[in-house]
Protein backbone atom coordinates (compact mmCIF):
# COMPACT_ATOMS: atom_id res chain seq x y z
CA UNK A 1 0.00 0.00 0.00
CA UNK A 2 1.33 3.44 -0.53
CA UNK A 3 1.26 6.79 1.37
CA UNK A 4 -2.31 7.82 -0.11
CA UNK A 5 -4.21 4.98 1.05
CA UNK A 6 -2.97 5.13 4.35
CA UNK A 7 -3.69 8.88 4.26
CA UNK A 8 -7.47 8.21 3.54
CA UNK A 9 -7.32 5.32 6.66
CA UNK A 10 -6.36 8.31 8.68
CA UNK A 11 -8.16 10.64 7.60
CA UNK A 12 -11.23 8.14 8.41
CA UNK A 13 -10.09 6.66 11.93
CA UNK A 14 -10.40 10.61 12.61
CA UNK A 15 -13.76 11.16 10.99
CA UNK A 16 -15.39 8.04 13.13
CA UNK A 17 -13.33 9.50 16.73
CA UNK A 18 -14.82 13.14 16.03
CA UNK A 19 -18.46 11.52 14.92
CA UNK A 20 -18.10 9.89 18.52
CA UNK A 21 -17.38 12.57 20.65
CA UNK A 22 -20.01 15.37 19.00
CA UNK A 23 -22.84 12.19 19.06
CA UNK A 24 -21.64 11.36 22.56
CA UNK A 25 -22.07 14.46 24.52
CA UNK A 26 -25.17 15.55 22.41
CA UNK A 27 -26.73 12.28 23.72
CA UNK A 28 -25.79 13.27 27.31
CA UNK A 29 -27.66 16.62 27.23
CA UNK A 30 -30.63 15.34 25.48
CA UNK A 31 -30.86 11.97 28.22
CA UNK A 32 -31.17 15.11 30.73
CA UNK A 33 -34.48 15.95 31.77
CA UNK A 34 -35.25 18.90 33.39
CA UNK A 35 -36.12 17.38 36.75
CA UNK A 36 -32.64 16.31 37.04
CA UNK A 37 -31.07 19.64 35.82
CA UNK A 38 -33.21 21.26 38.86
CA UNK A 39 -31.99 18.37 41.42
CA UNK A 40 -28.33 18.98 40.19
CA UNK A 41 -28.66 22.77 40.45
CA UNK A 42 -30.53 22.48 44.11
CA UNK A 43 -27.54 20.87 45.23
CA UNK A 44 -27.97 16.97 45.21
CA UNK A 45 -24.75 15.11 45.17
CA UNK A 46 -25.08 14.08 41.12
CA UNK A 47 -21.53 15.36 39.68
CA UNK A 48 -21.87 16.90 35.74
CA UNK A 49 -20.57 15.00 33.68
CA UNK A 50 -16.69 15.84 33.59
CA UNK A 51 -15.45 14.75 30.27
CA UNK A 52 -17.53 14.15 26.50
CA UNK A 53 -18.40 10.03 26.45
CA UNK A 54 -18.75 9.58 30.05
CA UNK A 55 -22.03 9.65 31.54
CA UNK A 56 -23.26 10.99 34.75
CA UNK A 57 -22.66 9.82 37.99
CA UNK A 58 -24.97 9.03 40.94
CA UNK A 59 -23.82 9.27 43.74
CA UNK A 60 -27.08 9.11 46.01
CA UNK A 61 -27.24 5.72 44.89
CA UNK A 62 -24.76 5.41 47.77
CA UNK A 63 -26.85 5.83 50.11
CA UNK A 64 -28.61 3.28 52.61
CA UNK A 65 -31.82 2.39 51.34
CA UNK A 66 -34.88 3.93 53.71
CA UNK A 67 -36.92 1.13 55.07
CA UNK A 68 -36.38 -2.01 57.55
CA UNK A 69 -35.87 -5.52 56.11
CA UNK A 70 -35.85 -8.55 58.43
CA UNK A 71 -34.22 -11.86 57.45
CA UNK A 72 -35.66 -15.09 59.25
CA UNK A 73 -32.53 -16.42 58.71
CA UNK A 74 -29.64 -17.22 61.15
CA UNK A 75 -26.21 -18.15 59.39
CA UNK A 76 -24.50 -19.70 62.61
CA UNK A 77 -27.61 -21.88 63.98
CA UNK A 78 -28.07 -25.68 62.90
CA UNK A 79 -30.95 -25.96 60.77
CA UNK A 80 -32.71 -29.25 60.56
CA UNK A 81 -33.23 -30.64 57.15
CA UNK A 82 -37.03 -31.93 56.67
CA UNK A 83 -37.69 -35.63 57.32
CA UNK A 84 -37.44 -37.59 54.17
CA UNK A 85 -41.04 -38.20 52.34
CA UNK A 86 -42.45 -42.07 53.27
CA UNK A 87 -41.39 -44.63 51.33
CA UNK A 88 -44.14 -45.63 48.64
CA UNK A 89 -46.93 -47.96 49.60
CA UNK A 90 -45.84 -51.46 47.57
CA UNK A 91 -48.99 -51.98 45.33
CA UNK A 92 -49.91 -55.99 45.39
CA UNK A 93 -51.46 -57.04 42.62
CA UNK A 94 -53.43 -60.18 42.34
CA UNK A 95 -53.08 -61.96 38.97
CA UNK A 96 -55.13 -65.04 38.03
CA UNK A 97 -54.33 -68.14 38.31
CA UNK A 98 -53.20 -69.42 34.96
CA UNK A 99 -55.44 -71.77 32.75
CA UNK A 100 -54.66 -75.31 33.60
CA UNK A 101 -53.12 -77.16 30.40
CA UNK A 102 -55.20 -79.20 28.21
CA UNK A 103 -54.77 -82.56 28.24
CA UNK A 104 -52.06 -84.37 26.52
CA UNK A 105 -52.52 -87.56 24.62
CA UNK A 106 -51.21 -90.31 25.95
CA UNK A 107 -48.33 -91.57 23.29
CA UNK A 108 -46.87 -94.20 23.87
CA UNK A 109 -42.79 -94.33 24.64
CA UNK A 110 -40.26 -94.63 21.87
CA UNK A 111 -38.66 -97.90 21.57
CA UNK A 112 -35.51 -97.90 23.21
CA UNK A 113 -33.15 -98.57 20.57
CA UNK A 114 -29.63 -100.16 21.39
CA UNK A 115 -26.54 -98.62 21.94
CA UNK A 116 -23.21 -99.82 20.40
CA UNK A 117 -20.61 -101.05 22.93
CA UNK A 118 -18.04 -98.40 23.23
CA UNK A 119 -14.72 -98.84 21.02
CA UNK A 120 -11.93 -99.93 23.81
CA UNK A 121 -8.93 -99.91 21.45
CA UNK A 122 -6.50 -96.99 20.72
CA UNK A 123 -5.61 -96.31 17.04
CA UNK A 124 -1.91 -96.10 17.08
CA UNK A 125 -1.90 -96.34 13.01
CA UNK A 126 -1.21 -97.60 9.43
CA UNK A 127 1.03 -99.84 8.03
CA UNK A 128 1.49 -102.00 4.23
CA UNK A 129 0.87 -101.21 1.12
CA UNK A 130 -1.67 -98.31 0.13
CA UNK A 131 -3.57 -100.55 -2.15
CA UNK A 132 -3.86 -103.00 1.09
CA UNK A 133 -3.23 -100.90 4.56
CA UNK A 134 -3.53 -102.36 7.75
CA UNK A 135 -4.82 -100.68 10.87
CA UNK A 136 -3.14 -101.21 14.17
CA UNK A 137 -4.71 -100.59 17.67
CA UNK A 138 -3.85 -101.42 21.33
CA UNK A 139 -5.69 -102.10 24.15
CA UNK A 140 -6.18 -104.70 27.27
CA UNK A 141 -2.44 -105.06 27.09
CA UNK A 142 -2.54 -106.67 23.01
CA UNK A 143 -1.97 -105.18 19.57
CA UNK A 144 -4.45 -106.16 17.36
CA UNK A 145 -3.82 -105.51 13.21
CA UNK A 146 -6.70 -105.69 10.98
CA UNK A 147 -7.80 -105.05 7.31
CA UNK A 148 -10.64 -102.90 5.68
CA UNK A 149 -13.40 -105.19 6.08
CA UNK A 150 -12.41 -107.73 8.61
CA UNK A 151 -14.31 -108.46 12.34
CA UNK A 152 -11.72 -108.23 15.74
CA UNK A 153 -12.77 -108.94 18.73
CA UNK A 154 -16.33 -110.34 17.98
CA UNK A 155 -17.73 -106.90 17.80
CA UNK A 156 -15.99 -104.73 15.77
CA UNK A 157 -16.05 -104.16 12.06
CA UNK A 158 -12.92 -101.61 10.29
CA UNK A 159 -15.29 -100.28 7.75
CA UNK A 160 -12.52 -98.30 6.43
CA UNK A 161 -8.76 -96.70 6.58
CA UNK A 162 -7.97 -93.17 6.01
CA UNK A 163 -4.90 -90.96 5.71
CA UNK A 164 -5.54 -89.98 9.60
CA UNK A 165 -8.79 -92.11 10.73
CA UNK A 166 -10.25 -94.86 10.35
CA UNK A 167 -14.24 -95.89 10.58
CA UNK A 168 -15.67 -98.36 13.01
CA UNK A 169 -18.79 -100.12 12.41
CA UNK A 170 -20.13 -102.62 15.09
CA UNK A 171 -21.53 -106.39 14.47
CA UNK A 172 -25.56 -106.35 14.26
CA UNK A 173 -25.79 -102.72 13.83
CA UNK A 174 -26.80 -100.84 10.12
CA UNK A 175 -23.54 -100.33 8.10
CA UNK A 176 -24.37 -96.44 8.37
CA UNK A 177 -23.89 -96.13 12.14
CA UNK A 178 -20.03 -95.78 12.09
CA UNK A 179 -17.80 -94.30 14.30
CA UNK A 180 -14.78 -92.28 13.09
CA UNK A 181 -11.59 -93.02 15.33
CA UNK A 182 -8.34 -90.62 14.62
CA UNK A 183 -4.76 -91.35 15.17
CA UNK A 184 -3.74 -91.49 19.14
CA UNK A 185 -7.26 -91.89 20.14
Amino acid sequence: MNWKTWAIIGVIIIGVFAIYAFAATQSARMSEDPLAAAQRTAGSRTAAAPAPGVGVIHKEWLDSQSGSYKSERNLFAYKEPPPPPPPPQPRVIVQPPPPAPPPMPLTPPAPVVPQPPPFPYHYIGTFGTAANPIATFSGDGKIVNVRAGETFDGKFILRGIGIESVEIGYVGFPPEQKTRIAIGQ
